[in-house]
């Protein structure tokens, strides 16, 4: 739609309104409104003092403290697959191995003159 038409079909006229005299009485509203909030004084007890003074410096040694871990438990995971991906590939090469030995029709003692002569 384009404005013309939705102008045509909700006219022009602004549908919100402001109370009368709402401008002109709001300073004064809403200053007396801050002066009668910063006149209350909420007091701590010392010993709440403490308790959040020490709550901060806690939690971030707990957040620490889980970062470490978290990164420790993916770098051992990772060295953890790092060695099953090994331990596969020697086996991979062993199988290799046993089947070009089979196809090569040698025995063990053909292998222990191999592996003396070198």
């Amino acid at each position: 739609m384009t404005e013309q038409e939705l102008q045509q079909l909700c006219g022009k006229e602004n549908p919100f309104r402001v109370p009368e005299g709402y401008f002109e009485a709001f300073n004064e509203q809403m200053m007396a409104k801050i002066a009668a909030t910063s006149t209350k004084s909420v007091r701590l007890h010392d010993n709440s003092k403490k308790k959040v003074v020490w709550l901060r410096p806690l939690l971030a040694t707990a957040a620490c403290i889980c970062v470490a871990i978290f990164a420790l438990a993916l770098i051992f995971n990772q060295k953890v697959e790092q060695k099953d991906n090994a331990t596969a590939q020697y086996a991979y090469n062993d199988e290799y191995i046993e089947d070009v030995i089979d196809y090569a029709m040698l025995d063990n003692g053909d292998l222990y003159a191999y592996m003396m002569e070198e």
